[in-house]
């Protein structure tokens, strides 16, 4: 049985994993992208064209406008529905995983998590994960990694995105 009727697998992803929710796209990416087209149409100059979208509603889209930082806030929701689309093809197709992408996804969660700290938790373990493990076990480690982040909620951090 074909994945959809007319796609084999996610034209965002390239899953086959996640089940089609609509124009080719899996249940993960159709709202990112049906939330990406929405976000896409905001013009301040067009109070018509600001409709909301989690995690920002009604209130919050007339304070951004009021603030002169709903540009900011477009950019920022842009980037990480772009990043989440992106996490999801690493994770539905990790083939060869690179330590430092493992690296790079701890650092990632130590992040979001409010380590506020100037050093880096996890700067060092490409070693670690270079010799001690193998390709097949980076995957998973991988892949258990990016679950974490591809479960979160798109956020709206005013102090740090805006300002």
């Amino acid at each position: 049985m074909a994945w959809s009727r007319q796609h084999t697998n996610c034209i965002s992803c390239g899953t086959e994993e996640w089940e089609h929710k609509g124009n080719g796209h899996c249940a993960k990416c159709y709202p990112l992208i049906k939330k990406k087209e929405v976000i896409e149409q905001w013009d301040k100059n067009n109070k018509a064209s600001l409709v909301p979208v989690s995690p920002i509603d009604e209130q919050l889209i007339e304070r951004l406008v009021q603030w002169g930082e709903i540009d900011k806030a477009k950019e920022s929701l842009l980037r990480q529905i772009d990043a989440r689309i992106y996490l999801y093809k690493m994770y539905n197709n990790p083939a060869q995983v690179d330590p430092i992408s493992i690296e790079y996804l701890l650092e990632r969660i130590a992040s979001l998590t409010n380590n506020l700290s100037d050093t880096k938790l996890f700067h060092g373990a490409v070693t670690r994960y270079r010799e001690n493990f193998s390709n097949e076990q980076r995957q998973i480690i991988y892949k258990d990694l990016a679950f974490i982040l591809i479960n979160r909620k798109l956020n709206l951090d005013i102090w740090r995105d805006i300002i």
